[in-house]
């Protein structure tokens, strides 16, 4: 199973950011992701909504807030 995240801006056009894809074995699946390299000072998460995020080499999601580098772009379990 395969998720995307993909934001899009008004304009139809993807926007502008560094990011960095990686490989982990977790539980014996490789996952492959893409997230930020840097975070947005300009950002304000949203009480309602869930964000995954990168750090000590796991993925965490949390509601409303995050401490880390925020997932963009592909995530991929292969088992």
């Amino acid at each position: 199973m395969a998720l995307l995240f993909v934001p899009f801006m008004a304009s139809g056009k993807l926007p502008s950011f560094n990011s960095r894809t990686i490989q982990l074995k977790k539980d014996g699946c490789l996952i492959e992701l893409s997230f930020l390299t840097e975070k947005k000072k300009d950002f304000e998460p949203k009480r309602n909504r869930f964000y995954h995020w990168y750090a000590f080499d796991q993925v965490q999601v949390n509601e409303g807030a995050y401490s880390g580098l925020l997932l963009h772009g592909i995530y991929r379990v292969y088992d």
